[in-house]
């Protein structure tokens, strides 16, 4: 099992709609409460079909942010934690159990978008494209279905 340095953390903060990259090893930037880690009792959490990357969502503040931690790549670098931050799902976020998905790499800099189908049970598509240039504000969008009509 990895296990992970026990040196200084290095987060680097990606902020949509800004196109900027801001560096927080100085602690002058300040990510969404969701991106720091903590897993507090308001946290929750869907794991996407890439390997590391994390939606994280906390209800008491809303943040929203897409997350992933690794090592460095060995050489004793530390660990690194990347943070996209997302608009927020609001007070009605996708339900527990989702499947979660992006359309590439969220370090290339072409932009991706974010998936999230609710649990087969559930009869919504969440979506949202990183790196849009649309002047519209920044928000998920939500697309409800019924299973039964579109398979008839």
């Amino acid at each position: 099992m990895a296990s992970w340095p026990e040196e200084e953390e290095e987060m680097y903060m990606i902020v949509l709609g800004h196109g900027d990259v801001v560096l927080d090893d100085a602690g002058d930037a300040t990510p969404p409460s969701s991106s720091g880690g903590g897993g507090g009792e308001t946290e929750r959490m869907w794991a996407t079909s890439q390997d590391g990357w994390v939606i994280t969502y906390d209800a008491e503040t809303l943040a929203t942010a897409l997350c992933r931690c690794s090592d460095g790549g060995g050489g004793g670098a530390g660990r690194r934690k990347m943070v996209v931050v997302l608009p927020s799902f609001g007070r009605a976020p996708p339900a527990d159990g989702s499947s979660c998905t992006l359309s590439g790499d969220p370090t290339g800099g072409g932009g991706f978008t974010v998936v999230i189908i609710e649990p087969p049970e559930g009869s919504a598509l969440w979506y949202y494209h990183v790196g849009s240039s649309s002047a519209a504000p920044a928000k998920w969008d939500k697309v409800e279905y019924d299973v039964e009509t579109l398979l008839s």
